[in-house]
């Protein structure tokens, strides 16, 4: 019969913010702890009008084991909060507390217990996967969450919208949600903090809002920059009915004349000669390429800091590109369709400068433009592309493309560099 392992694992994150409450036995009421300063109130542990120093520390105790597993005696059971109550009370009629009162101002009652318990023990938690959530990755992927109720109550509060708009929250379609990097969850928080709980005893908590349903609510803009690549084989081409050349002239007239051909029913004559592709070359299709860079992001503000300062980046061949608000011409030219989404193309603005520093390929065409070219892994897991295009005077041209294929569009002329 197979095993069944279960991780007992502590969370570490959990343990530190637990570890580092001191106990600290004190009269005051709850309202008098919550004018303390709170970054000295979050190094306590404490318990309203609990001066016992010795009780204070065997709660500290049984809380600690529950947070960190590992310190629990393998022979003992997991610190639940049931075990947690059961011990307390045998704890605290053994220092002639009497044990059998229901009042939450009763140190030794049940309900007085479970809200110690609960209270410690989620905000350890709480703290570890709010921690968590603030990696730039976490926060990329889901950027929002939602206010809600997680834990059912006999008589639940009826006054949290109003709480949220007090807090400065918006409601969409009668839902509590904000961005994670919104004031509104310390305004909310009886604490100050924030992250759960936001209240004794509440039983509300939160749940994360990912970046497409954080898009649709509009907690945030478009972040997809929408581009349409252009043909870099600007020759000009005439057409000629082939009805209009007599038939026994049309093969000397191919064979004479540059750059023509019959297309169809038509003679096509170009100004200038195809510009040769990566299949001229023999060369593999964008689309089989293995992208070994992660995205990266950075938030607006940095970016457009960055290039109002402007920057220079260097490729491999010694060439150079300058980002700046005069060069990149969304920037410099901003019409309604680059402005409505801005904000993505300047969160994507290390993606561009590594575009043209890590460059797969380099192509070079005869007007003197450099393409710049880079397949990547997006932060959800999808293979995408991006080039710059570099002109003789300077200008930069930045395109996001969700597609590896479409980086084909790119690979024509010569190829100077290829990694």
């Amino acid at each position: 019969m197979p095993s069944l392992n279960i991780s007992l694992a502590p969370d570490r994150a959990a343990v530190e913010k637990f570890g580092a409450r001191k106990a600290t036995p004190s009269s005051m009421t709850s309202a008098q702890w919550a004018r303390v300063a709170p970054a000295i109130r979050e190094k306590c542990f404490f318990s309203a009008r609990v001066n016992d120093a010795e009780t204070l520390g065997k709660m500290r105790e049984l809380i600690g084991k529950a947070v960190d597993t590992a310190k629990r005696n393998p022979n003992e059971a997991l610190v639940s909060q049931e075990k947690f109550i059961s011990e307390m009370k045998s704890y605290l009629r053994g220092r002639g507390y009497a044990v059998d009162g229901t009042a939450l101002t009763d140190i030794a009652s049940r309900r007085r217990l479970s809200l110690i318990y609960k209270m410690n023990y989620d905000e350890a938690r709480e703290y570890a996967k709010y921690t968590r959530g603030q990696d730039s990755d976490a926060l990329y992927m889901f950027p929002a969450q939602e206010f809600l109720r997680v834990e059912p109550r006999r008589v639940p509060r009826t006054d949290w919208q109003t709480r949220w708009r007090a807090a400065g929250g918006k409601l969409y379609g009668g839902r509590m949600v904000a961005l994670k990097s919104s004031d509104v969850w310390k305004n909310l928080s009886r604490f100050d903090r924030p992250y759960p709980p936001f209240d004794f005893g509440s039983g509300m908590g939160v749940e994360d809002i990912d970046r497409d349903e954080a898009i649709e609510l509009g907690l945030l803009p478009k972040d997809e920059p929408v581009d349409e690549i252009p043909d870099f084989d600007d020759a000009l081409e005439t057409e000629v009915s082939l009805e209009r050349i007599p038939e026994d002239l049309v093969a000397e007239i191919v064979e004479k004349t540059p750059n023509c051909e019959i297309r169809g029913d038509k003679l096509v004559m170009r100004s200038k000669p195809k510009l040769p592709t990566f299949a001229d070359m023999k060369m593999p299709s964008a689309k089989t390429w293995k992208p070994t860079i992660r995205e990266t992001t950075i938030p607006k503000d940095e970016a457009e800091r960055k290039l109002a300062e402007g920057f220079v980046v260097n490729d491999t061949l010694g060439g150079s590109a300058i980002f700046s608000d005069d060069t990149i011409h969304w920037r410099k030219n901003i019409s309604e369709k680059a402005a409505s989404d801005m904000f993505g193309r300047l969160i994507r603005l290390p993606m561009a400068e590594i575009c043209v520093s890590q460059s797969r390929e380099i192509w070079q065409l005869p007007n003197g433009m450099r393409n710049y070219i880079l397949d990547y892994v997006s932060i959800d897991g999808k293979q995408k592309g991006v080039a710059v295009s570099v002109n003789p005077n300077g200008e930069v041209h930045t395109y996001f493309i969700q597609s590896q294929r479409d980086l084909d569009k790119f690979r024509k002329g010569e190829c100077i560099y290829k990694r």
